[in-house]
């Protein structure tokens, strides 16, 4: 245990191997019904963000499926995969020390404090990715002609900016999340998107449909939005040379080193797929794939992450001030009304996913919607580590969450090369959700030993029933028009599967009477 000092890391869980405080609650303070309502209000702005980035996601995403071809599209997502390794690496696990080792209370009472805590973690986080990316643009200098041809090496490079770019974004985001600011983190995240898709339209327009210039502009976009939330930084003279701290910088790393692990692995997990489906099969099938999961991931961000934002600060919060016990309860709650929620996403996704491919990226690209109901199924099962695993998370064994996400990897991988051959593309889909639900059935089981998480199974058998009848009522609809039978499957799924959800489970019914209840009161209370 390391000794305690006068920083952020003495105040309320800071470092490694120092136990959690649990204090009274503060007059006024928040109940496990207000923390409920903070978690709905918050998931609501990140929803609003999120579903405005993923607008314009698919707004983009018929013009660049369009502009490149099915193989172009493969080798944009294989160098991206690269590149999140890097960033991975280059990050340090410090966003999560950022938002972990965040005390707000004693923030208030001691600037010096709050100065220390953001320019230590912000200097350390900008240095170490200079670092990495000069690595990773020498190593792929080396091994260009060896491992890489001309043009890869071109896009690996300028993905090398990315590299350098996006660990700072992230610490500074991890503030805003840290300060509950979730509408300028939505802000963020909205603005963050359409300078990319801008950007990465006016440099084709410029120079042709190469996949270069839509890196190129990444790198521009994503460039300027961490200097704008830089300047909000240091416009509140948050971050000075002299308040560094190296024994917080050795504590955050101590913290995020096992994270390190964790989003390395979890790279390998959801991009290992891609290097053997390019391996085993071809660039076209990398195409069909990368396409499937990218659909997959921009529904699951605009269904699912909204909570996963927003939960981890409230969680956190809820320790501290309530105790084992009050935390067990909400999280509890929270994951009954996560497992609700994925499996009406799951009936959706079984209904519109191949009139969805080809009314958003053209029938060219329709053989990657036989692999999306199966992915979706699996990256909701994994998102649902966020609450399972949270434990782990708030008695700093990121170490054992690292190695669950590796052995989750190694699966993957293990599944891929044995089935891939025999079963063709699909087997790529097959193993993701596997390795998926190992990892998030692993993480439930090594949390438990620190929070004990109820799992309701007879919601979860009413919530696939609910799901599956509501499938097989409609799946039969077709108008003939791909747009009209996505409208038509999706508007009755949604309002079928609610409606069933409200006849079975009284709690779906409460739950929709507070939120009516608290859209009400904040209606009259803005007028």
């Amino acid at each position: 245990m390391m000794p305690e000092r006068p920083t952020a890391l003495s105040a309320g869980c800071a470092t490694a191997g120092v136990e959690t405080r649990t204090v009274p609650a503060e007059p006024g303070g928040m109940g496990p019904t207000q923390e409920l309502q903070a978690l709905f209000q918050q998931s609501f702005h990140y929803l609003l963000g999120m579903a405005a980035t993923a607008g314009l996601g698919f707004i983009s995403l018929p013009i660049f499926t369009r502009v490149f071809t099915v193989s172009d599209y493969g080798t944009i997502d294989l160098v991206q995969r690269i590149g999140l390794f890097a960033v991975s690496l280059s990050k340090g696990g410090l966003q999560h020390a950022a938002l972990r080792f965040h005390d707000g209370v004693l923030f208030r009472a001691s600037p010096e404090m709050e100065r220390r805590h953001y320019s230590t973690f912000l200097l350390s986080a900008a240095a170490i990715s200079a670092g990495v990316a000069l690595v990773y643009s020498l190593v792929t200098l080396m091994g260009s002609g060896r491992w890489f041809g001309v043009e890869l090496t071109s896009l690996l490079l300028l993905g090398g900016l990315l590299v350098g770019i996006r660990p700072v974004q992230s610490i500074l985001t991890s503030f805003l999340r840290a300060e509950e600011r979730t509408l300028e983190f939505v802000g963020v995240l909205l603005s963050n998107k359409a300078a990319t898709i801008l950007a990465a339209c006016a440099l084709l327009l410029l120079f042709g449909a190469h996949p270069a210039a839509y890196f190129a502009g990444a790198a521009i976009a994503e460039g300027v939005v961490a200097g704008v939330l830089l300047h909000r930084v240091t416009r509140r003279s948050l971050v000075h040379w002299d308040s560094h701290d190296t024994d917080l910088m050795r504590a955050g790393l101590l913290f995020g080193l096992p994270l390190i692990s964790y989003e390395m692995a979890f790279v390998v997990l959801s991009s290992a797929d891609r290097f053997l489906v390019r391996s085993l099969l071809d660039a076209q099938s990398l195409g069909y794939y990368s396409l499937a999961c990218g659909l997959s991931q921009e529904l699951n961000a605009l269904l699912i992450g909204p909570l996963q934002l927003a939960i981890v600060p409230i969680y956190l919060r809820l320790w501290s001030t309530r105790g084992r016990e009050e935390t067990a309860a909400f999280l509890s709650a929270g994951l009954d009304a996560y497992w609700a929620v994925a499996a009406g996403i799951c009936c959706l996704v079984a209904l519109c996913a191949r009139h969805a491919v080809v009314v958003i990226s053209s029938a060219k690209f329709e053989p990657a919607a036989a692999l999306i109901p199966l992915l979706v199924f699996g990256m909701l099962v994994f998102t649902g580590h966020v609450i399972m695993c949270a434990g782990l998370f708030i008695e700093k064994r990121t170490g054992v969450i690292a190695l669950i996400v590796l052995g989750g990897a190694a699966l993957d991988i293990a599944l891929n090369v044995l089935l891939l051959p025999r079963l063709g593309l699909q087997a790529a889909a097959i193993s993701s959700a596997a390795s998926g639900i190992a990892c998030t059935g692993g993480m439930w089981f090594a949390s438990a030993k620190y929070l004990r998480l109820r799992l309701n199974f007879e919601a979860l058998a009413m919530y696939g029933g609910a799901a599956a009848a509501t499938w097989f009522a409609l799946h039969r609809i077709d108008a003939g028009s791909a747009l009209v039978t996505l409208l038509a499957r999706g508007a009755g799924g949604a309002i079928l599967y609610g409606g069933l959800l409200w006849m079975m489970d009284r709690r779906v019914r409460r739950v929709w009477g507070e939120l009516a209840r608290w859209c009400s009161w904040r209606f009259s209370d803005e007028r």
